[in-house]
């Protein structure tokens, strides 16, 4: 109880401006609030209002992600007759946006055993409302390859990738490889 009456005590002293020092304080000058640095640590949860099923993808890169019911989308694939894919229900799908700070060409490859049927489409800028810029459905059906393949020249920028399938609700583990090589007209 003493120490909590002389921090009073103390306290008193300094804000009335009495005591050992005699007088009155100075005020204090206000300084501008220093802005925090960022963390160096990237956080796993999207930032507020961003789209969660949507991930920035390092090019020339290839990943083993899953599909499942936590990240849809409400585009409808047709196979290379024209004929649409299931409607009604959800299709699973994943996607992942790039940068190309330079005219490249981009070779994106889609497979997956637990659902052979995939779907890829390559959208215009960072997000999933971009214009449809390619699609494809499979490599070579003839041959039995369901898996799909887009192989573009692009300009710089930014797109965004859709990972799907051709069916409806088809979970599972997918390989989705990205390979970016720089256009020679722009060495």
């Amino acid at each position: 109880m003493e120490a909590l009456q002389a921090f009073q005590d103390l306290l008193s002293m300094y804000l009335t401006g009495s005591g050992s020092g005699g007088g009155a304080q100075p005020s204090p000058t206000p300084s501008a609030t220093p802005e925090a640095s960022p963390s160096p640590v990237a956080s796993a949860t999207p930032a507020s209002g961003a789209d969660a099923c949507v991930e920035t993808l390092e090019v020339s890169n290839t990943i083993y992600p899953t599909w499942s019911g936590d990240c849809v989308t409400d585009r409808v694939p047709t196979n290379d007759a024209g004929v649409p894919g299931g409607t009604g229900a959800p299709r699973y799908a994943r996607l992942y946006t790039f940068t190309l700070p330079q005219a490249s060409t981009a070779t994106i490859t889609l497979t997956s055993e637990a659902a052979p049927d995939t779907y890829l489409y390559l959208l215009e800028g960072a997000g999933r409302d971009g214009a449809v810029l390619h699609q494809n459905d499979d490599i070579d059906t003839a041959g039995g390859n369901y898996g799909s393949r887009i192989s573009e020249s692009l300009p710089a920028g930014s797109y965004t990738i859709v990972a799907t399938t051709y069916n409806t609700e088809q979970e599972g583990e997918f390989t989705l490889s990205v390979q970016i090589s720089v256009d020679a007209s722009t060495q």
